[in-house]
C-alpha cells in the first residue's frame, strides 16, 4: 500500500501538472470568452465545461501513449492541442461559432494569414503557455497501466455523459460544445422529444409555397412607387465591410434594439434617402454577399464552394455589370484589399467589369493592414476615380468595397483612443465619419444630381448588445440598404428586402428589367403579398426561414436540430421550441436551401 501511494504521488508530481495543463487549455479559453462577452454563467456553460473535459481527457490519453514512443511526438500533440484551442478562441471571438475545419484553407492564403492570423490577441501570453506546456512534457515520465486505465475509464464516463446530456436550444453552440466535438460530430441532435409541428402561415403567398423555384425568378408584379424620368443616371454602389442594420440608430430603433455601435452619419443618410429596416444579408463571407448583390441570385445557403468561385469555371450566368456594360455604361470595380483573395481578380472581369482595381491602386493611407488602406483613405482616393468618370461622355457603374472594418480593423492609433477602447468600434466610427464626408463631397460636386447611390454591406458581422443569444446570432444576417436618388426621394421600406434583390432593383430603376433573369423583387415596388424569406449562415452551418415578423425557424444544414424562436421585447427575451423535421416549414426550408446549391442554368 505504501509503495502504491508513493507511486501515485510521483505520478501526480511529475505528470499531474502536464495533465492538468492539457485539461485547462479549453477551460481557460472558455473563461476568457465568457468574460469578454460578459456572459452570465448558466446551464449551457456547464454543459460546455463537460464537453471541454471530455475532449481534454482524450488528448491526455493521446499524450500519455505518445510518451512511450517519443517525447517529441508528445510535445507536438500537447502543443498542437494548445494551438488549436487558441485558434478556436480567435474564431469564436469574431464569428460566435466553434466551426473552423470547413474554412481551414484560408490559413494558407497569404492575404488572410498576413491580414488576420498574425494579429492573434494575447500572443505573448500564449507563447509563454506553449513553452510551459512543452517543458512539462520534457519533465514527464512514461505512465504505466495504473494510470492509463483510469484515464480511459474517466474518458468513457465523461464522454458518455457529454453525449447524452440535453443541450439548451437557442443558446450559442460554442457555450455548449467544445470545438473538437462540433467539428467531428456536427450532426448530433438535441435529445429532446418535445417537438412541435410548424406550418407556413397564411400571410405568405401560396404561389411560393407551391413552387419554391419562384423565389429564384424575377418578380416585377408589384406597383411602382417611384418612377425615374432622368434618362440613364450613373450608378454608384458603395459596399461597407460587415456593417449591420443594427449599427444604424433609425433602423435599430425600429426593431427596439439598442446596439453598442451607433453610426450617426449613416443614420442621417438613411433619414435623407430611402432605407430598408429589414434588409437580409443572405449569407456570411464577402464573396457570397458580393455574388448575391452583383448577380441577382441567391448565394449557396449550404456550406460548399462559393458561387463566385464556381462562376470562374461557368460564366454563362449574366451579372449586373455585364448588362450595364452592354447598355453603354462604363463599369469599374474598386476595393481596398488585394484582388486575388477570394478570386475577385478573376470573377470581376467575367461578371462584366471593364476595370478591376485593388490594393495596389492606393498611394497612401492613414492606417494600413494586409487588407488594404483604411476607409477614409479609400473613399478619398475613390473621389479621384469618380472625377475621371464624370469627365467621360458615357454613364458609369462604379462599385466600391471597403475593408477597414475587417479584422484586425484599420484605424489610426490617434483616433478617439480615450473615448472608445474597443478597436472594432473605433474602426466603425472611423468608417462612419469617412462615409459622411464622402457623401458631402459627392453632393458638393453635383454627383448626387445624376447618380443613383446605393450604400449597403457585403455581409453583417453582427452587433454587440444586451440581447439573447438567438438574436445575436441572427444579427449576422441583418444587413442594411440606403439609397440616395436624384429625385431626393425619402422613404422607409418595411417589407423584408434581400441582397439578391439589389441587381433587379437597379435594372428596374433604370428601365432595363424587361428581360432580366435576376431573382427577387424590386424595392421600388410595393407588393400586396409576403414572400418566404430564407437565408443561411455558413459559420453556424444553419439555414433559417422567417415565419412571422418576430418568429424565425432555424435548422442545421442537415435539417436536424430545428428550432422556432419567438423574439420579444427588443430581443431581450427569446422563447425557443424544437420543431419536428416533418413540419411543412422545415420541408420548405430544406427545398429552398437545396435549390440554392443546384448547378446553374444558362441565363436567358
Amino acid at each position: 500500500m505504501t509503495l502504491y501511494l508513493a507511486g501515485k504521488t510521483r505520478f501526480l508530481g511529475q505528470n499531474g501538472l502536464l495533465y492538468a495543463a492539457i485539461i485547462a487549455c479549453p477551460l481557460v479559453i472558455r473563461l476568457i470568452l465568457m468574460m469578454e462577452r460578459q456572459v452570465t454563467p448558466g446551464l449551457p456553460d456547464a454543459i460546455g465545461v463537460l464537453s471541454d473535459t471530455s475532449a481534454g481527457i482524450l488528448v491526455i490519453l493521446l499524450v500519455a501513449v505518445l510518451l512511450h514512443c517519443s517525447k517529441v511526438l508528445a510535445a507536438l500533440a500537447a502543443g498542437g492541442w494548445l494551438i488549436v484551442n487558441i485558434a478556436a478562441r480567435e474564431y469564436i471571438a469574431f464569428f460566435d461559432s466553434p466551426y473552423a475545419l470547413a474554412h481551414v484553407s484560408y490559413l494558407f492564403d497569404k492575404t488572410f494569414f498576413l491580414g488576420s492570423v498574425q494579429y492573434i490577441q494575447h500572443a505573448l501570453a500564449w507563447i509563454a503557455a506553449l513553452l510551459v506546456l512543452v517543458w512539462l512534457v520534457i519533465l514527464a515520465t512514461k505512465p504505466g497501466p495504473a494510470v492509463l486505465c483510469p484515464l480511459l475509464v474517466a474518458f468513457l464516463a465523461v464522454s458518455g455523459l457529454n453525449v447524452f446530456v440535453e443541450r439548451v436550444p437557442g443558446k450559442q453552440e460554442w457555450r455548449q460544445r467544445n470545438f473538437a466535438y462540433a467539428n467531428l460530430f456536427p450532426d448530433v441532435t438535441w435529445l429532446d422529444s418535445r417537438e412541435t409541428e410548424v406550418d407556413i402561415p397564411g400571410t405568405i403567398s401560396e404561389r411560393f409555397i407551391a413552387e419554391p423555384q419562384a423565389l429564384f425568378d424575377p418578380d416585377l408584379t408589384g406597383r411602382r412607387w417611384l418612377d425615374s424620368n432622368r434618362g440613364r443616371p450613373n450608378v454608384l454602389l458603395v459596399i461597407l465591410e460587415g456593417i449591420s442594420g443594427g449599427h444604424i440608430p433609425v433602423i435599430a430603433d425600429h426593431h427596439g434594439i439598442e446596439a453598442e455601435e451607433r453610426l450617426g452619419n449613416l443614420n442621417e443618410l438613411a433619414r435623407r434617402g430611402v432605407y430598408a429596416s429589414s434588409f437580409v444579408a443572405q449569407q456570411r463571407q464577402t464573396d457570397r454577399g458580393l455574388y448575391a448583390l452583383l448577380c441577382g441570385d441567391y448565394p449557396k445557403l449550404l456550406v460548399g464552394k462559393p458561387r463566385m468561385e464556381e462562376y470562374i469555371g461557368f460564366n454563362k450566368r449574366i451579372c449586373l455589370p455585364e448588362i450595364l456594360r452592354d447598355n453603354d455604361y462604363r463599369t469599374i470595380y474598386l476595393q481596398a484589399a488585394p484582388l486575388p483573395f477570394m478570386m475577385k481578380d478573376q470573377f470581376m472581369p467575367l461578371a462584366g467589369f471593364e476595370e478591376s482595381r485593388g490594393k495596389k491602386y492606393f498611394r497612401h493611407g492613414y492606417a494600413q493592414t494586409e487588407w488594404g488602406v483604411d476607409d477614409r483613405a479609400f473613399l478619398e482616393q475613390s473621389l479621384e476615380l469618380l472625377g475621371e468618370l464624370r469627365m467621360g461622355k458615357s454613364p458609369w457603374f462604379l462599385t466600391l468595397l471597403t475593408s477597414g472594418a475587417h479584422h484586425p480593423f484599420s484605424v489610426p492609433h490617434e483616433f478617439r483612443p480615450e473615448q472608445v477602447r474597443d478597436k472594432r468600434q473605433r474602426a466603425l466610427l472611423w468608417l462612419d465619419e469617412a462615409i459622411g464626408v464622402f457623401i458631402d463631397k459627392l453632393d458638393a460636386a453635383g454627383v448626387l444630381d445624376d447618380t443613383l447611390v446605393i450604400i449597403t454591406s457585403d455581409e453583417s458581422s453582427g452587433i454587440t448588445a444586451p440581447i439573447e443569444d438567438t438574436a445575436l446570432r441572427l444579427s449576422q444576417n441583418w444587413g442594411f440598404m440606403i439609397a440616395l436618388t436624384p429625385e431626393q426621394e425619402r422613404r422607409h421600406l418595411r417589407q423584408p428586402i434581400l441582397q439578391s434583390d439589389l441587381a433587379l432593383s437597379v435594372l428596374d430603376y433604370l428601365g432595363l428589367s424587361e428581360s432580366t433573369h435576376f431573382a427577387g423583387r424590386s424595392f421600388w415596388r410595393i407588393y400586396p403579398d409576403n414572400r418566404p424569406v430564407v437565408f443561411g449562415n455558413v459559420y453556424f452551418r444553419e439555414t433559417s426561414l422567417l415565419i412571422k415578423q418576430n418568429q424565425i425557424l432555424t435548422c442545421k444544414e442537415t435539417n436536424r436540430d430545428c428550432a422556432l424562436s419567438t423574439i420579444h421585447q427588443g430581443a431581450r427575451e427569446v422563447t425557443t421550441q424544437l420543431v419536428a423535421s416533418s413540419s411543412e416549414a422545415v420541408r420548405f426550408l430544406k427545398t429552398v436551401a437545396h435549390q440554392s446549391a443546384l448547378p446553374w442554368k444558362e441565363s436567358k
